[in-house]
């Protein structure tokens, strides 16, 4: 299947799709179970390391506050310390955004 015929999106989904059914051979599922279940997984597996590096660049930037908690799992919360250069670079990618689409 020639790649270069799907928008980025689309190709996402078509990998997704494929990597779950390829994960679990024997799966199969209607069009809600696959949305719900196959693409939200993948979904989930793609974006956990990159949660992991924002969480970790938001804390070294003190946006974020860490601590462990009695089960020793790390916890994470605002910093409500620096509240205006949060929404300050929330409402940056909010025009950011805005200004992108209007094109």
């Amino acid at each position: 299947m020639d790649q270069s015929q799907f928008d980025s999106e689309m190709l996402q989904v078509l990998c997704d799709i494929l990597a779950y059914a390829t994960e679990y051979p024997d799966s199969g599922d209607t069009v809600e179970g696959i949305f719900q279940w196959w693409l939200l997984r993948q979904e989930i597996k793609h974006k956990e390391s990159l949660v992991r590096k924002a969480l970790a660049e938001l804390v070294a930037r003190g946006l974020m506050n860490e601590r462990q908690g009695r089960n020793g799992r790390i916890r994470y919360q605002v910093n409500p310390d620096k509240q205006k250069e949060i929404e300050a670079f929330i409402n940056q990618k909010t025009e950011s955004k805005k200004r992108n689409s209007s094109r």
